[in-house]
């Protein structure tokens, strides 16, 4: 009896592996039909044209989400977006993001970033914009309540995955802001690009080949476009520096180089298309912006002084400040002179603040604007006074019989110190050549008086 029990119990388990391997099969055998399915469907999505039967093809790229292998629900996920790219309008988009969604936040590595570059391919083709604002009833559209918000579930998705563990993750979703922020797909904002600085600088993407010759393109491309482009970088920098300065010391962010970040920050602040020629007197420049943002800087500076702020940040300012280098000449004479007074006020109440780092940092700066206050001090009065000798030689020799003539030793005088005065002058950089070509111009204006002069006293002899 016991022998026939225990054969019996074999038996059946027999029974039960010949029935698990049959469904196996037939599991098997489903899949590949499933498969061969959407390989059809993908290959009518991929010739243009008007589908025949669009309701059988959706039936057909929705059964292949329900399998468990990875490779079907691959192929269903490629399929359902060529599908409602195929649409003119984003019904179709609207009406399965969540299923992107979900696939974006709760399958494999490889589905996950399928769907994120799916759903940036949506933003690229389609508005995706509330339906609520122009008057439409979701409900009449069959669409859910998230369908409303595609735009922004997006947006809002991307940026969360900017912080992903994954670096790949955080390949394409920066790679899928800066496409849309340069098509204009959605609103270029500061605290995007403030994100996507803290990423490019952040020492664990140093390694990421792609993500950082990605970033290396558009950063300079996106800034160089317009002049408010540029101007929603200075506002990025600030978000960058605040919050560098209050990450704590665990956080990724806090290992930023605040000094790189700045100096890269204002490189692309002085990018112009069509880049203008500073002269000593003009008001207007290719880096009024960088200008701008050294105010800001000074002015955070003051504000943290005054009100006894993080020493940390106050630190991180000055040693952003300290390591600026002002290539140009600051303005005109009066905003020089501005610039200077507010310096000399952020110098006092670093001093006073006690940090010796700081004020070594804040007083590199100071020094800088000395030294060009001095030097457009000199060519200011060069000039000035080039432009009365210039005037005054002209009138003396206007044509008119009676005209007083200067005599010639001192006009020869008067050349050689003009030269003399050119070659003891040390000029800033895109202003030489002007500088220059202007006393060229005195010279030869003196020349010509010179020999006017000489006719005009051959006539009177000869009279």
């Amino acid at each position: 009896m016991a022998l026939n029990a225990i054969e019996g119990v074999k038996l059946s388990e027999e029974e039960h592996e010949d029935e698990a391997n049959i469904a196996n099969e037939e599991s098997l055998k489903q899949t590949e039909a499933k498969l061969r399915a959407l390989e059809v469907v993908e290959a009518l999505l991929s010739h243009k044209g008007e589908l025949s039967d669009r309701q059988q093809i959706q039936m057909a790229v929705l059964n292949g989400f329900t399998s468990s292998n990875s490779v079907l629900r691959a192929s269903a996920l490629q399929c359902l977006s060529v599908l409602c790219l195929r649409e003119k309008e984003d019904d179709e988009a609207l009406r399965f993001l969540p299923l992107f969604v979900q696939v974006c936040g709760n399958d494999t590595a490889e589905l996950r970033l399928m769907a994120m570059k799916c759903m940036v391919d949506f933003l690229m083709a389609f508005r995706m914009e509330d339906r609520s604002s122009e008057g439409e009833n979701p409900e009449e559209n069959g669409n859910d309540s998230t369908t409303p918000s595609g735009k922004a579930l997006i947006l809002s998705l991307l940026l969360d995955n900017l912080l992903h563990s994954d670096s790949e993750m955080r390949t394409v979703a920066a790679e899928g802001l800066a496409r849309l922020l340069f098509c204009a797909r959605i609103e270029a904002e500061p605290e995007i690009l403030s994100k996507l600085l803290l990423l490019f600088f952040n020492p664990a993407t140093e390694d990421d080949d792609l993500h950082r010759q990605s970033m290396s393109v558009f950063f300079p491309a996106f800034a160089a476009r317009s002049q408010t482009n540029r101007s929603l970088f200075e506002e990025a920098l600030i978000l960058t520096l605040n919050a560098i300065s209050s990450a704590p010391s665990v956080s990724p962010i806090a290992s930023v180089d605040p000094v790189e970040m700045s100096l890269y920050t204002f490189y692309l602040l002085e990018l112009n298309d069509q880049p203008l020629k500073r002269t000593v007197d003009s008001e207007t420049s290719s880096d009024s912006q960088s200008e701008r943002m050294i105010l800001r800087l000074l002015n955070k500076v003051i504000d943290l002084c005054e009100t006894i702020g993080d020493s940390d940040a106050l630190h991180m300012y000055c040693r952003v400040l300290g390591n600026i280098k002002l290539k140009q000449t600051v303005g005109t004479l009066s905003e020089l002179e501005s610039f200077m007074s507010l310096t000399s006020k952020a110098v006092g109440y670093v001093g006073s603040m006690g940090d010796s780092k700081s004020i070594t940092f804040i007083r590199k700066f100071a020094m800088q604007l000395r030294i060009q206050h001095r030097d457009n001090q000199s060519a200011r009065v060069l000039f000035g006074d080039d432009e009365e000798d210039g005037e005054s030689e002209d009138d003396s020799y206007s044509g008119k019989e009676n005209a007083e003539v200067v005599p010639r030793s001192t006009r020869a005088r008067s050349t050689t110190a003009l030269v003399d005065h050119n070659e003891n002058v040390t000029f800033h950089t895109g202003t030489h050549e002007h500088k220059k070509s202007m006393l060229n111009e005195v010279g030869e204006g003196v020349e010509r008086a010179s020999a006017r002069g000489r006719v005009l006293r051959s006539g009177s002899r000869k009279s």
